[in-house]
């Protein structure tokens, strides 16, 4: 659930300027209680994850670099009537139930509630505490929406993952500890630098 193609292809383009800078990826169990072992010990075994960000749930144990904003998208079982849609609206979503991040835990995402209850109330709302692979496997097996990103799109083979028209994004960047090493803050500037040159 913390895809790093994107990562990879910045750093892809900054790694010729930078050949000191040796990359390793490090797997990791992707559940809440793994991901939360993982913030507290940012810097030991795992120096950056490229994810979106900015969760309350998470806490303030990380510092974090924005790398660019990520269209909203819905996800849903590939049998589910609006699977094979190019992109969807809101009012699409108008009968359906919808799996968002709760109140407080996402600014971004609580901005979207505020819209869809002031202005699409035809929308059922459904609160998740957090993401995990628990959660995608619900869905698959399930005739409900969820709020996601693209980045997300592969993550469960059972789902379909459609663009969301609407202005709201996720940011998504880097996450690394407090007090990061030099070689770290190196990287993180290298595959900024390139992503401002694009």
């Amino acid at each position: 659930m913390n895809p790093v193609n994107f990562l990879l292809e910045q750093w892809g383009r900054a790694a010729q300027q930078h050949p000191s800078i040796k990359l390793e990826i490090v797997p990791f169990e992707d559940t809440v209680p793994a991901f939360n072992e993982v913030l507290d010990h940012l810097g030991e075994k795992i120096d950056v994850i490229s994810c979106p960000y900015q969760t309350t749930y998470w806490g303030d144990r990380y510092q974090s670099f924005h790398l660019l904003d990520l269209p909203l998208c819905v996800a849903c079982a590939k049998t589910h009537p609006l699977a094979g849609r190019e992109r969807l609206t809101f009012q699409d979503l108008h009968g359906e139930t919808l799996w968002m991040a709760g109140r407080g835990l996402s600014s971004y995402q609580d901005e979207v509630r505020d819209d869809l209850e002031r202005n699409h109330p035809e929308i059922h709302i459904k609160s998740a505490p957090y993401l995990d692979t628990n959660t995608f496997n619900q869905l698959a097996s399930s005739q409900e929406l969820l709020l996601s990103a693209e980045c997300w799109g592969g993550v469960h083979p059972l789902l379909a993952t459609i663009p969301l028209d609407c202005p709201y994004t996720i940011p998504y960047g880097l996450i690394y500890a407090k007090d990061p090493p030099r070689e770290v803050m190196q990287f993180i500037m290298a595959v900024g630098q390139v992503n401002k040159t694009e």
